[in-house]
């Protein structure tokens, strides 16, 4: 996986199709992108056992989960902890989607505290913390937020 870098500071970059933007981690740049790369304006909808992240109940974080359902614009999740929770789709990204667009943060060894870093590779799962640590993770050791 290619890291995709700040012009202005070199620091690494995420990408949010949907917004059309790239973010920079370091110093906050936000850099529009070309429309080959923007997503459709149009939001997809998931569909029923799909692996996503989605909002844990107008939180600011987002989670892995499967959706379990559909109904009246919103999904019924089974988040990767044993949770259940009803979210609406503005607040659930495909899973690819939101490992490129969300800030996230990983659960250092299963101890309960999260801390900042970025996935450098999809099988197995690569956490690279800001503080310079390396781990192999689960996806249920993940979460995030969008960028502000």
């Amino acid at each position: 996986m290619d890291i995709i870098r700040c012009t202005m500071c070199e620091g690494s970059v995420k990408i949010d199709t949907a917004r059309g933007t790239a973010t920079c981690e370091y110093c906050d740049s936000v850099f529009v992108l070309p429309e080959s790369m923007a997503a459709s304006a149009k939001p997809k909808e998931p569909s029923a056992a799909q692996i996503v992240f989605a909002r844990w109940k107008s939180g600011k974080y987002f989670y892995p989960g499967v959706v379990k359902g559909l109904h009246e614009g919103n999904a019924t999740v089974l988040f990767f902890d044993g949770e259940m929770g009803v979210a609406a789709m503005d607040d659930i990204l495909e899973l690819e989607d939101a490992l490129a667009s969300l800030n996230l943060e990983g659960n250092w060894n299963n101890f309960g505290f999260y801390y900042k870093g970025t996935i450098a590779g999809r099988e197995p799962l690569v956490m690279h913390y800001n503080d310079g640590d390396v781990e192999l993770v689960e996806l249920g050791q993940l979460r995030g937020r969008r960028p502000k």
